[in-house]
């Protein structure tokens, strides 16, 4: 059972831009409107520069009961991290009686806290450690904890690399007027784009991500009237079926603060993953 619970958190819980031309004035011609290539290039470089973000995340992931709904603030870039709150879900009853879990990540490192029997579980320890670029003995290990990482500016940057990049149209998305963009991303794209890993974490990453089934991703992404994202949709088709990231980004700049737990009281999941196979 606990090894089922540990397969089930691993397969759980994450990859990680021009303006608008100015109105033509009155019996002048149109001006052209940008390339979209051109607007995601200035849309990636915004949200670069912001480095964080308030998100509201939506996972649904094939072979699990029920949406995983993420809250909190993520950073990318010199400040890769995160402070978030999953909403109830029976996956994460594992680590917490009531499926809702408090995480934060420094760099490839996911730490989620611990309450109820999962303490006793995991030696007394109050957090348990995922490195997202590590495998973990489940499936695909670390691969469906890479999508929790959505920085918006690779997911522009990846996109415009793409070459299957077009404008969709203009719709309204929490409250904005914006543009959406579509495009199919390969994986391996998503995973050079993205920030705060090393060559070899990356590496390790993308084969997690392959070994999931995971190649082409299709992204939609909604830039609003300051050329930043306001809403990202990751849809994969996977060996299980399809997996579905929908993201909503607010309040860029937001302060970031990540402490991470100590390492006394924490426990590594890629070392329990390999004690119970050890044990059969």
């Amino acid at each position: 059972m606990q090894q089922r619970r540990l397969r089930a958190v691993g397969t759980v819980a994450v990859l990680a831009a021009a303006a608008c031309s100015p109105a033509a004035g009155a019996g002048s011609p149109k001006a052209a409107e940008p390339a979209p290539a051109a607007v995601l290039d200035l849309v990636g470089r915004n949200a670069a520069a912001a480095g964080t973000a308030r998100v509201s995340m939506t996972m649904r992931i094939p072979g699990i009961n029920g949406a995983f709904t993420v809250d909190g603030v993520m950073g990318w870039g010199d400040q890769i991290g995160m402070d978030i709150q999953y909403g109830g879900n029976e996956a994460m009853k594992g680590l917490d009686p009531d499926g809702s879990v408090h995480a934060v990540a420094k760099g490839a490192s996911i730490y989620y806290e611990l309450h109820g029997p999962a303490i006793s579980r995991f030696g007394g320890k109050h957090w348990m450690r995922m490195d997202l670029s590590a495998g973990t003995g489940a499936q695909g290990g670390g691969a469906t904890e890479a999508q929790l990482y959505q920085d918006p500016s690779a997911v522009a940057k990846a996109l415009t690399a793409s070459g299957d990049l077009r404008e969709v149209g203009k719709e309204t998305v929490a409250a904005a007027e914006t543009t959406r963009y579509s495009g199919s991303v390969p994986v391996a794209k998503l995973v050079a784009a993205g920030s705060g890993l090393t060559a070899q974490q990356r590496k390790r990453l993308l084969r997690a991500l392959q070994a999931a089934g995971i190649g082409d991703t299709a992204v939609d992404l909604w830039v609003d009237a300051e050329q930043l994202p306001v809403r990202v949709v990751r849809t994969t088709p996977t060996e299980q079926g399809t997996m579905t990231v929908t993201t909503d980004f607010a309040d860029y700049g937001t302060p970031l603060k990540v402490t991470v737990p100590p390492a006394s009281d924490t426990a590594d999941l890629v070392d329990l993953m390999k004690k119970l196979k050890a044990q059969g």
